[in-house]
């Protein structure tokens, strides 16, 4: 579950690693997905330069999809609707 510690997460934010707890997916894939700009995210310097995820209810159902999502091939690409992040716009 994610939380809003030190008051630094604004809504629907997550700590990346709360997020991919949540996910049930490894921390390095969720740090991929952040390096490669499939999640919204920030980094927030006040907490020691960690990564903050914007994940509402949509984005979670984005990404428990791609999740989920099996390519045939290596080099098959992801669906574009899978791999685009909704905009925070909070």
């Amino acid at each position: 579950m994610h939380y809003r510690e030190g008051g630094h997460l604004q809504p629907h934010e997550w700590w990346l690693a709360d997020l991919a707890a949540e996910l049930q997916m490894p921390v390095a894939t969720m740090h991929r997905w952040q390096r490669v700009g499939w999640v919204a995210s920030r980094k927030v310097a006040i907490a020691q330069g960690r990564w903050a995820i914007f994940a509402d209810a949509d984005e979670l159902d984005r990404l428990r999809l791609l999740r989920a999502a099996r390519r045939g091939w290596a080099d098959e690409p992801y669906p574009q609707d899978l791999i685009t992040p909704k905009p925070n716009t909070g």
